[in-house]
């Protein structure tokens, strides 16, 4: 068991969709054999597309817990993980998307992505983060058109590939 350091930002919220309950919560040490199966399933979505295996996920879940300048979630009901996203904290304002999967396919095209997104942005904001950014593979076309549907603009970058995708989050009015 590794012991967690306090991590920029640390929740539990629920939220419902389509008549559902939902809650995400920060990851547990029980939930990184799902979380590798999950990013094993959709590698090609990702940067790093090789196998990851348990010894991997155990070595990278060890690393994690002692950052704190990343934070990782997870979206669930009463039964099972749906669905997982990650932050590191860019400083200046600045947040750093990754890892936004949702590994239940039963879940995909209802708008739970949308509302997980949305609920983690609400922290966010309330953190006083003001930017939120990612970068998605070239050829993930699907995924930049749903950036895109929650206010992310696409960037192109020099070479390589990847697009920058930003989105800055608008302060409340006082």
């Amino acid at each position: 068991m590794v012991n967690r350091t306090e991590k920029f930002i640390d929740f539990m919220r629920r939220f419902r969709c389509q008549g559902e309950q939902f809650f995400v919560r920060s990851i547990s040490e029980k939930d990184i054999e799902t979380l590798r199966r999950w990013k094993n399933n959709h590698r090609k979505s990702f940067f790093y597309q090789g196998i990851i295996s348990p010894k991997q996920q155990k070595a990278w879940y060890s690393k994690f817990v002692l950052d704190d300048n990343q934070q990782m979630f997870v979206c669930e009901t009463v039964e099972r993980l749906i669905a997982c996203v990650g932050f590191k904290n860019a400083h200046k304002g600045k947040i750093e998307l990754y890892n936004l999967i949702c590994g239940d396919p039963r879940y995909l095209r209802k708008g739970l992505m949308s509302h997980l997104y949305q609920a983690i942005e609400k922290i966010i904001k309330e953190e006083k983060f003001n930017e939120i950014y990612l970068y998605v593979l070239k050829n993930n076309v699907a995924a930049q058109e749903w950036y895109k549907r929650q206010g992310f603009k696409c960037q192109p970058r020099r070479g390589g590939n990847s697009y920058l995708m930003k989105r800055f989050i608008e302060k409340e009015p006082l």
